[in-house]
C-alpha cells in the first residue's frame, strides 16, 4: 500500500489464480443432481450450454456454445479434453480418465435416444418404459465425473460458488416433481 490518497489500487499480477478464470460452470453436488433429475435429463443441456459458454467468454474461442449445448455428444470429448488441459497447466494433478468419461457421456447418451425411441413405438413393454423413466439415474452419475473435473479446475471442488438454488431452479424442481408423480403413476399401473 502507498501512502499517496490519490494513487490508483494495484493489483498484484503475479499472484495465483485460484480458479481456472472461469472457464467452466462450476455447480454443487446437490444443486447437480437434484436439477438434473427433476428436468429429466434435460439439465444436460443447459450444463453443456454453460460450460462453452464460459469457456467462449474465459479465451476468446470462435465457438457456438448455443450447438454445442444442444448437440453435446459431439462436443464433450472436446470440453473434457479442456478441462484436463486446464488442470495440468495448473500444475495440480487430478485422477480421472476424461477420454473414457466422454466416451460413457456418449454412450449413455444415444442409450438413451434408443430407449425413448423404442418406448414411443410401444417396442420392449412395461419394463422398457421404467428402465427409461430411470435411465436419467444413469446419465447423472455419468455426467457428474464430468462436473468434478470441471470443478476442481476451476478451483472449487465442492461447487460451492454455485451451490444455491434460484427462483428458476425452484421452478425446474417444481414442474419436475410434478411431472415425476405422473410417471411414477403411470409406471406403476402399467407394472400392476
Amino acid at each position: 500500500m502507498t501512502d499517496n490518497l490519490y494513487a490508483p489500487p494495484q493489483a498484484d499480477l503475479n499472484a495465483p489464480h485460484s480458479e481456472a478464470d472461469g472457464r467452466f460452470y462450476v455447480v454443487s453436488k446437490a444443486k447437480f443432481f437434484v436439477l438434473f433429475i427433476c428436468s429429466l435429463g434435460l439439465y444436460q443441456i443447459y450444463w453443456s450450454y454453460k460450460n462453452w459458454s464460459q469457456y467462449k467468454a474465459s479465451t476468446q474461442s470462435d465457438i457456438w456454445p448455443v450447438a454445442r449445448g444442444i448437440f453435446a455428444i459431439f462436443f464433450v470429448h472436446a470440453l473434457y479434453r479442456n478441462v484436463e488441459q486446464s488442470i495440468q497447466a495448473s500444475g495440480r494433478g487430478y485422477r480421472w480418465d476424461a477420454s473414457l468419461w466422454a466416451t460413457l457421456f456418449v454412450i449413455v447418451a444415444v442409450l438413451s435416444n434408443v430407449l425413448e425411441t423404442l418406448v414411443r413405438k410401444n417396442i420392449g413393454g412395461s419394463l422398457l418404459v421404467a428402465l427409461s423413466t430411470f435411465w436419467v439415474f444413469a446419465q447423472v452419475f455419468i455426467t457428474w465425473q464430468g462436473q468434478q473435473a470441471i470443478n476442481f479446475a476451476s478451483g472449487d471442488p465442492e461447487g460451492a460458488g454455485n451451490a444455491h438454488f434460484s427462483p428458476a431452479n425452484y421452478l425446474v424442481i417444481v414442474l419436475g416433481g410434478i411431472v415425476w408423480v405422473f410417471a411414477l403413476i403411470g409406471i406403476f399401473a402399467l407394472l400392476g
